[in-house]
């Protein structure tokens, strides 16, 4: 190689032993060594920078080279994730934060207030109070037509009103009833 430095010479050598490398000698280093003509293995002894990259460029195209470059970017992924995670640890910080503050006491305290409100509207007008108002009414009905009833035996009422009377009292009474036997259905469902 007249006219060349002996590191020009190893770097030409480098580069194209490492277009080499791909195709040559696979996961052996042995036959990789033996696939690279001598001239230039001489380059890459006189080289050490070229030896480095060539060397390189064989240990990449390793099954383990491969494995832990898959390892690498599991990694990155997983530290993606971590930061996403610890931005969700912070927001769930925060909002632990307000619940230890003022503003829970406070909500809380008028949760109670409106929860204390409703329960005695319902004490009042629940569904059990209204069924028993509905019951009553019913024992009313059946009462006034019973009471028309005595009358009429005691002869106070003529047939006529008694008749008039009573089938009125006995239509409003079972009208109640059956609204009372509709709201026990609906509560026992």
């Amino acid at each position: 190689m007249p006219g060349r430095s002996p590191t020009r010479a190893g770097t030409a050598a480098a580069s194209s032993a490492s277009e080499d490398l791909s195709t040559a000698g696979g996961a052996d280093p042995e036959a990789f060594l033996e696939s690279l003509p001598t001239a230039q293995l001489e380059a890459m002894l006189g080289d050490d920078e070229a030896l480095k990259k060539a060397a390189a460029q064989w240990l990449k195209d390793l099954p383990a080279a491969r494995a832990l470059e898959d390892v690498r970017r599991q990694n990155r992924s997983v530290a993606t994730a971590n930061v996403a995670l610890g931005r969700s640890i912070e927001e769930a910080r925060g909002h632990v934060a307000i619940v230890r503050s003022g503003e829970y006491a406070a909500m809380r305290a008028l949760f109670e207030e409106l929860y204390a409100r409703q329960e005695a509207v319902i004490a009042k007008m629940g569904p059990g109070v209204l069924l028993a108002k509905v019951r009553e009414e019913a024992d009313k009905a059946d009462a006034a037509s019973d009471e028309l009833l005595e009358r009429f035996q005691a002869g106070t009422l003529s047939v006529e009103a008694f008749v008039d009377a009573y089938v009125a009292a006995r239509e409003a009474f079972h009208t109640v009833d059956l609204k009372r036997q509709a709201a026990e259905h609906h509560m026992l469902a």
